[in-house]
């Protein structure tokens, strides 16, 4: 691996901090992105729920019901007031 051209360090320490992230180029093309740890780790925890149709279907379900008005917020007086009687 080659030493970068602008200055690593300072470039880590602004990556370390934000969700930036650094596209590398080779001749124009980009070849590389480079993120922070938890940029990454977030990253692989989206395409995780995304990889899960029950999961998927669950948020697709939940968005509809906030559509349709359907997402009333209960406060646990309120609840214990309603089921238990």
């Amino acid at each position: 691996m080659r030493p970068s051209r602008t200055g690593s360090p300072r470039s880590s320490t602004a990556l370390t901090n934000s969700t930036d992230r650094v596209i590398v180029t080779r001749n124009g093309v980009p070849v590389v992105v480079v993120v922070s740890v938890e940029e990454f780790e977030s990253l692989e925890e989206t395409l995780e729920i995304l990889s899960d149709r029950d999961t998927v279907a669950a948020l697709h379900e939940s968005d509809q019901q906030i559509a349709e008005g359907l997402d009333e917020v209960i406060t646990e007086d309120n609840a214990r007031a309603r089921w238990i009687r």
